[in-house]
């Protein structure tokens, strides 16, 4: 796995990357209608990305055992 932060849009920079991922994963932040399912971004590369894509999104919070 690596990480890379860029100066360029998260689209360009997603979709250059997949040119050599086995996979990319990518959140969703859940706001507005699109962030139902995935992000405007991620939905754009999904579409368009030249390796399998993974959406991950955020759940409840992890149960502490506390009643």
């Amino acid at each position: 796995m690596t990480a890379e932060v860029r100066d360029e849009d998260p689209v360009s920079a997603l979709l250059d990357a997949s040119d050599r991922a086995a996979a990319l994963i990518v959140g969703s932040r859940g706001q507005g209608l699109s962030g139902v399912i995935l992000g405007s971004v991620s939905l754009t590369v999904a579409a368009r990305v030249h390796c399998p894509v993974v959406g991950v999104r955020g759940g409840a919070p992890a149960a502490t055992g506390e009643r």
